[in-house]
């Protein structure tokens, strides 16, 4: 199946589970979350990495710490805004990481800009933090 394809099936998949609300969102200028018309629209909206990128830092060659807006609802059960931003840990450099396990995969998610902003630079401070510990 191409990715057209899957895209369409996950999105007939939410609507007939009874999921009304969209799957698919954007950007507008001022960052504010908006819903897509279709599945199409908001995957060719995210396919450009930059309307994506929030914030990344690398961390003494170590770790990278990368803050992504992702396109679609991660809020799979309950009520609430879409969850649609995401910070991740990744190890940049194994042989220096050391025995850091903890820190590598680490994954925050949030509903809009200003908290995956703040998420961002707090996660940030903590492997900096972390990394300063003997």
């Amino acid at each position: 199946m191409n990715r057209e394809g899957w895209l369409k099936q996950l999105e007939d998949w939410r609507r007939d589970a009874g999921l009304g609300r969209p799957t698919w969102y954007m950007l507008d200028a001022e960052h504010r979350v908006v819903a897509a018309e279709d599945w199409l629209e908001g995957a060719r909206w995210c396919e450009n990495g930059d309307n994506r990128r929030v914030a990344e830092s690398c961390i003494g060659d170590i770790y990278d710490v990368s803050t992504v807006f992702l396109g679609i609802d991660h809020r799979h059960f309950g009520v609430g805004p879409p969850i649609v931003f995401e910070t991740m840990v990744f190890k940049a450099n194994d042989s220096v990481a050391g025995n850091r396990e903890s820190l590598d995969d680490y994954t925050e998610r949030y509903c809009t800009w200003d908290d995956a902003v703040a998420g961002h630079e707090r996660i940030t401070a903590q492997v900096r933090a972390d990394l300063e510990k003997p």
